[in-house]
């Protein structure tokens, strides 16, 4: 997994790759140093229908593993698989957006791309939209906001051993610190009490075990 300075990359390790839990064939050949074989492979089951080799190949695309990187067609997967409703692709997308991975640097839309992702508590796009907020990328802003997501998002992660959740619990880019230092206490602990209702109705939906899972739901 890479991390950038103002939010969490779930996408660019083919063994962590946000949306792809589980096996997948071409991880065999992937793990074993075969790059071009697990690229063709992933290429051959995301033909035949499965998402999850299909986010595997999105992400050799955007990093060139295994041929020449092409973000844009890394991107026309996502869009792809967000069509069919799979969660991390529009997480990912929103990834793109923000970054300008194959296509231009648009806040507003990896905004809509995460709040689609964060709307299923996709826990890795409820803290990178808390980013937006945070880094002051979207108008009109919204400190409280920014705080609520941040905070909800950590605690959600709180017990996991995972990466991701480590990364959203510690968050080393001080994100929250930097939303309190500029907040009042009235506006802090509003947020905090937001958080708290959300992360509550969060654990009482059915889903809310796949909160952290790399397989993203599919509406």
């Amino acid at each position: 997994m890479i991390t950038r300075v103002s939010s969490l990359l779930v996408v660019v390790s083919v063994t962590g790759l946000a949306g792809c839990s589980g096996y997948v064939p071409g991880d065999a050949a992937h793990n074993l140093g075969h790059p071009v074989e697990a690229r063709e492979i992933y290429e051959s089951k995301y033909k035949a229908g499965s998402q999850a080799a299909g986010l595997r190949l999105a992400e050799m695309y955007a990093a060139g593993m295994g041929g020449a990187a092409d973000p844009k067609k890394a991107v026309a997967v996502y869009e792809e698989l967000a069509a069919q409703g799979v969660v991390a692709a529009e997480h990912n997308l929103g990834y793109c957006h923000e970054y300008g991975l194959g296509i231009p640097v648009d806040y507003q839309q990896a905004a809509i791309w995460y709040e689609k992702a964060a709307h299923h508590r996709y826990v890795p796009a409820i803290y990178n939209l808390g980013t937006l907020y945070a880094n002051e990328r979207l108008m009109p802003k919204n400190d409280v906001e920014g705080l609520t997501l941040l905070l909800e998002a950590a605690e959600l992660g709180k017990g996991r051993p995972d990466e991701k959740a480590r990364f959203i619990c510690e968050d080393p880019p001080g994100h929250r610190h930097r939303l309190i230092a500029r907040m009042s206490p009235t506006e802090v602990s509003l947020a905090r009490k937001q958080a708290g209702e959300r992360t509550k109705e969060f654990r009482q939906r059915p889903e809310a075990a796949n909160g952290l899972e790399d397989v993203g739901k599919v509406k």
